[in-house]
C-alpha cells in the first residue's frame, strides 16, 4: 500500500501516513527500513496492519524527497546553499594556509554551517565538503597552535642561552 507522510517524531518515536484509501496509519521508527530518516510529505510504501503501517520504505520518484527540510526553503535551494557553503568554507580553508588566522576560523564556522545545512537537507556531497571545511580547519589551527608554542619554546631558549653566555662572560652581573 503507497502513501504520504503526515507527521514524524513523536515524543515516542511515532509518526503517521496518510494511505491512498484515505485512512490514516500510526507508525513507529523501528517499522522504518532505510537509512535515510523518513520526513513529512514523503511518499511511502507500507503494509497495512489494522491502523498502524508496517515495513515502510520511501517511494523512489515523486514525494520521495522531503519536501519542507527547511521551513519556507524549498529542498533543492537548501541542498544549493549547503553545497555553497561548503565549497567557500574549503576556499576560506585554503586561502588559511596564506594568512593564517581569519579565514580559518571562517572555515570552521562555515564548514559547521554547511554541515548542519546539509543534514538537514539530506545532502550527502554538500556535507562531504561542509566536514572537509570544518574538521581541516581544525587541524589548521590545531597545527598553528603547536607552532606557536614550539617557537616560542625555541625564543625562550635562545634567550636562556644567551642570557647564560651573558653572564658567564662578566657581561652581566646578577
Amino acid at each position: 500500500m503507497q502513501g504520504q507522510i503526515l507527521q514524524v517524531g513523536g515524543a515516542d518515536g511515532s509518526g503517521l501516513i496518510l494511505g491512498d484509501d484515505g485512512n490514516r496509519y500510526a507508525f513507529s521508527l523501528a517499522e522504518w527500513k532505510v537509512a535515510n530518516p523518513p520526513v513529512a510529505g514523503m511518499t511511502v510504501d507500507y503494509l497495512a496492519s489494522g491502523s498502524f503501517a508496517r515495513e515502510i520504505y520511501p517511494v523512489p520518484g515523486i514525494g520521495a524527497q522531503p519536501q519542507a527540510s527547511m521551513p519556507g526553503v524549498q529542498p533543492a535551494i537548501a541542498q544549493s546553499n549547503a553545497s555553497m557553503l561548503g565549497g567557500i568554507g574549503i576556499l576560506c580553508l585554503a586561502i588559511g594556509f596564506f594568512i593564517p588566522l581569519l579565514p580559518t576560523i571562517a572555515a570552521l564556522v562555515l564548514g559547521l554551517m554547511g554541515a548542519e545545512s546539509a543534514k538537514r537537507a539530506g545532502d550527502h556531497n554538500a556535507l562531504v565538503l561542509s566536514r572537509i571545511a570544518w574538521i581541516g580547519a581544525v587541524v589548521v589551527l590545531v597545527i598553528g597552535a603547536v607552532m606557536i608554542a614550539l617557537g616560542l619554546g625555541f625564543l625562550v631558549t635562545i634567550m636562556h642561552m644567551v642570557f647564560n653566555e651573558m653572564r658567564s662572560a662578566g657581561g652581566m652581573r646578577v
